[in-house]
């Protein structure tokens, strides 16, 4: 199914605890909770005890940071599975990419679930994800496992991102670069002879 993005998630997950039974004869499961949307009250998934999701909260703050140290834009957010999985598009608009004169469509992709399907996790496609059957199309990049040790590793995280796009802007400008250079054909012969491991002949 596809699906328009939003401009924001105009939700929250919360745990409840799960009862079986009736009344006084109700039991309550003590090693499982349920978490629901509190804008619908469905039932997102049911998971253990010692599940630790990334609120709704927390992944918009998380998109915020990674938006400004990349310096892209935040496009919008998507859904799916009745909010089991939920996306943020940023898109690199800081200028037309392009590589041997083809233009790329970048985008980074930043996802949370709330079934256990899947870590917090950054991933980069050319493509907007508008449904699951383009999920093949997600380079996933890096992971974080939802534990009580996610914000420090959050914090490592942002410090590699910082270095990564340092590194990825630099190359992208060699690339503008290289474009603009021209070369002879005594230059091209040479670069062919090299790749090829052409040796000369002396007479």
């Amino acid at each position: 199914m596809t699906r328009e993005l939003g401009t924001q998630i105009g939700w929250e997950i919360q745990p409840k605890e799960i009862y079986v039974g009736q009344g006084a004869d109700a039991k309550l499961i003590t090693n499982h909770k349920a978490l629901l949307r509190d804008d619908t009250n469905d039932v997102v998934s049911i998971m253990k005890k010692t599940y630790s999701p990334m609120t709704n909260a927390e992944f918009i703050d998380t998109v915020e940071k990674i938006r400004e140290i990349s310096d892209f834009k935040l496009t919008g957010f998507n859904e799916f599975k009745g909010g089991c999985k939920v996306l943020a598009f940023l898109e690199n608009t800081k200028g037309n990419i392009s590589i041997g004169g083809n233009k790329i469509k970048d985008y980074m992709l930043l996802g949370n679930s709330f079934d256990g399907s899947t870590s917090f996790f950054q991933g980069t496609s050319t493509v907007l994800i508008r449904c699951q059957n383009q999920f093949s199309q997600i380079l996933v990049q890096n992971k974080i496992r939802h534990t009580k040790g996610i914000t420090k590793k959050l914090e490592e995280f942002y410090m590699y991102l910082d270095f990564y796009f340092n590194q990825r802007d630099e190359m992208y400008r060699q690339f503008d670069r290289l474009g603009n250079v021209s070369l002879t054909e005594e230059l091209q012969e040479q670069m062919i002879k090299f790749i090829l491991n052409v040796k000369e002949v002396s007479g």
